[in-house]
């Protein structure tokens, strides 16, 4: 459990981090690199949540396994 908030916090100070710079370098204004951030957040929402159905499967199929080597033992 700790390391899943270590990681959150860590994401989230570094997309703050990388806005800062941006915005103080005047790469982008501040609207435009919260809408970077924005973006790229909901890219990577599709992508965990492929991730979670993916291990979800996997774990009810490890499972499913399991139980046919257990009643072929029986």
């Amino acid at each position: 459990s700790d390391s899943y908030r270590s990681l959150l916090w860590a994401s989230l100070i570094s997309g703050i981090v990388a806005i800062i710079l941006t915005v103080s370098q005047r790469i982008r204004k501040l609207e435009e690199a919260i809408k970077s951030w924005h973006s790229g957040v909901q890219s990577m929402m599709i992508a965990a949540i492929i991730l979670v159905m993916v291990i979800t499967f996997l774990y009810q199929c490890s499972v499913f396994l399991f139980l046919v080597q257990i009643l072929t033992y029986i």
